[in-house]
């Protein structure tokens, strides 16, 4: 949970959950955040705790109980069921991640804690924003974590060579808010495909990820999955380097033909603007024009 709230926001969210059989306290907003995130607990205990409730340590050794009329899940049963606790989890908290969003106004601690501003310096923000950019997440909050350092890797290396740390910072503060006019929001839009996509190729190499895009972190006798092959994260990269490169093409193209001194001035009078209509922003340095008998691709 941590990792996903902040250690400030589940202090208080524990706080409210008594030791025995009395009711939550807290208001009903809290009460509901509370709910979801102890489905997502008791998922997560279930995947945690699957072997141990199939084995036990003793004198013995590790053994298997075997009461009368019962016995030891199948390979598969104990497979699909850990498989199946953690979708749980998972989705359990990306629900009350969106439930914080939805109603931050009532979340003082969160948004003020080191986890929130984490987020939200970032371009894609969280599993919901990743999977709107890149389908294939699934709305998945640990396939999220997992391509979050190279997120930050992609913004503020690849995108500030791009568009320059002072629009980067203007805009993330306009995406914060909620503010910026419709031409700030597209660009904010965007930019967000491509940092996501740029995470991707970056990070796919490095992804412990199946066939059906579940992020897996074992392959073990017992958890045995049919790993993403090398051949297919190649091809998949390729692909994602193609989408990337016309994301970017397509972003640049909308900066430099909108910014003025009045629309996104910040970018209009930094070095990484280009006048649309200049030679220089044309393909072979030649513009394109009816008297020319000629046309540019």
């Amino acid at each position: 949970m941590i990792p996903a709230i902040g250690s400030e926001l589940l202090t208080e969210l524990a706080a409210l959950v008594p030791d025995d059989d009395t009711a939550i306290a807290g208001t009903d907003k809290q009460k509901a955040l509370i709910s979801k995130l102890q489905i997502a607990c008791a998922a997560y205990a279930d995947f945690a705790g699957w072997f141990r409730m199939i084995m036990t340590t003793g004198d013995a050794g590790k053994t298997s109980p075997s009461p009368a009329n019962m016995q030891a899940p199948a390979k598969w049963a104990t497979v699909g069921g850990r498989k199946d606790a953690m979708a749980r989890g998972d989705r359990a908290v990306e629900l009350a991640l969106q439930y914080l969003e939805a109603n931050a106004d009532d979340f003082a601690t969160w948004t003020d804690s080191a986890q929130y501003t984490i987020d939200k310096s970032l371009f894609v923000s969280g599993a919901t924003e990743l999977t709107l950019m890149f389908p294939h997440a699934k709305n998945s909050r640990r396939m999220f974590m997992g391509l979050k350092p190279r997120i930050l890797e992609s913004q503020k290396g690849f995108l500030r060579k791009l568009i320059g740390s002072g629009f980067i910072t203007d805009l993330l503060a306009k995406k914060k808010s909620g503010e910026g006019s419709a031409d700030e929001k597209l660009a904010i839009e965007m930019i967000s495909k491509v940092v996501a996509l740029k995470a991707v190729v970056e990070g796919m190499p490095y992804l412990n990820i199946s066939e059906d895009w579940r992020l897996i972190s074992e392959t073990d006798g017992i958890n045995n999955e049919e790993v993403l092959s090398g051949a297919r994260r190649d091809e998949i990269m390729l692909k994602e380097s193609d989408n990337l490169e016309m994301a970017k093409n397509e972003l640049m193209i909308f900066l430099n033909a909108t910014a003025t001194d009045a629309i996104m001035p910040i970018y209009f009078g930094s070095v990484y603007y280009t006048d649309a209509s200049s030679a220089s922003a044309t393909s072979g340095g030649f513009k394109n024009d009816a008297e020319n008998k000629f046309f540019v691709l």
